[in-house]
């Protein structure tokens, strides 16, 4: 009797201890194995000058399904200024937006699987927009499938780069110029384009 359950103990301790080494195991396997995908919205990146439209593209990738999503897009307003935000895609898909906000809803009753371009950000580069790199995201970012079941995204934001303006040409205020000895005069130069960056004249 004792012998029986010795045994049945012993056979009791062997299975704990090949679970708790299973558990062992997956605790390290990288977290990313059991992840459901995610979806990517992928932000553009361009390159324009002070006073010049550019055209940003806002893409979905890799996408396994989802049926609702609501964001922002967010910008740089120190050097970006709004000109029109389009919808790249309308057929199949409910739009809604009030401002910046945006709701994107799938017209059918089941999750969409659509990968590509979702919406063009055309932005006017300020006159007096500072050099460099700026920020356009989105954020608040909520979706769900059709299941109600909250649904993460992957946000890469992308940017407008601000690049100087070369000047192409300098002009003076008088063609001509007639001086006594001794005397003198002032010219007033005139650099063109506008919105040169550096319209120093010396």
């Amino acid at each position: 009797m004792y012998r029986k359950e010795f045994v049945t103990m012993k056979q009791m301790k062997k299975f704990l201890s090949m679970l708790l080494a299973l558990v062992m195991v997956l605790s390290m396997l990288p977290v990313s194995a059991f992840a459901a995908e995610q979806p990517v919205i992928t932000v553009g990146s361009v390159a324009g000058k002070p006073g010049e439209e550019v055209t940003v593209n806002v893409d979905i990738t890799e996408n396994p399904g989802f049926w609702m999503a609501q964001w922002t897009v967010s910008y740089d307003t120190t050097r970006l200024e709004k000109v029109e935000f389009t919808k790249a895609v309308t057929d199949g898909f409910v739009w809604t937006n009030e401002g910046n906000n945006y709701v994107f809803e799938n017209a059918a009753n089941e999750d969409m699987t659509y990968t590509g371009t979702i919406l063009n950000l055309k932005f006017k580069i300020k006159e007096d927009a500072p050099l460099g790199d700026a920020e356009v995201t989105i954020i608040d970012l909520e979706a769900c499938d059709y299941d109600v079941e909250d649904v993460f995204f992957t946000i890469n934001a992308g940017k407008v780069t601000v690049e100087a303006q070369p000047v192409t040409g300098i002009s003076l205020d008088q063609t001509e110029l007639s001086l006594d000895q001794g005397g003198n005069a002032t010219l007033t130069a005139t650099v063109t384009p506008a919105t040169a960056y550096d319209k120093t004249v010396t």
